[in-house]
């Protein structure tokens, strides 16, 4: 019977042992341990350690996605509006324009949306100031005009969602209290 317990409590310790580890170190914190299994008295096997390829390569892909917008965030802020350039300025807007429009529509592109509305302002005054006829001034114009409108849009959709799951969480608790008091 000693036998079983100290088996018991030996598995029990070693059990624990791996969820405080991986608790602290992460999901995949044991698969670089090797394993080792007792086959018989003498022989012993030693198996190779079990490696989540698929949780590495996903690890660089986000890595990569990470390093690719900071780039682009940096790319960004980094442009630069001069006076006299006015072919680098339409150039510059273009580009911003084109990539607000892209991202506008993605969730987890708000600060690059952000900086880029930032520095496209930055650049129409700038147009403005240089040349306040020229023709893509009202193009750009526009663009920002639509870009508010979208906004808007947004705000008013996203109102009438919380306030419908919310009218429905009110509604749904009424109806609790009134069967319970039934």
């Amino acid at each position: 019977m000693g036998n079983f317990w100290d088996n018991a409590t030996k598995e029990f310790g070693k059990k624990t042992g791996k969820a405080i580890g991986n608790k602290l170190y992460g999901k995949h914190a044991d698969d670089v341990r090797k394993r080792v299994a007792f086959s018989g008295s003498s022989n012993v096997t030693v198996t190779q350690p079990s490696i989540d390829y698929g949780a590495i390569e996903r690890a660089k892909q986000t890595t990569l996605e990470c390093e690719n917008n900071l780039k682009l965030l940096n790319t960004i802020l980094n442009i630069e509006f001069k006076a006299k350039d006015i072919d680098g300025i339409i150039k510059n807007l273009t580009f911003l324009a084109a990539s607000i429009d892209l991202w506008l529509k993605q969730s987890d592109k708000k600060k690059s949306v952000r900086a880029a509305k930032s520095q496209f302002k930055t650049g129409l005054a700038v147009l403005n100031a240089v040349n306040a006829e020229h023709p893509m001034l009202s193009y750009f114009t526009d663009k920002e005009q639509e870009w508010q409108t979208y906004a808007e849009k947004q705000r008013k959709r996203n109102i009438i969602l919380y306030s419908t799951l919310a009218g429905l969480l009110v509604a749904f608790i009424i109806f609790i209290v009134i069967m319970a008091n039934l």
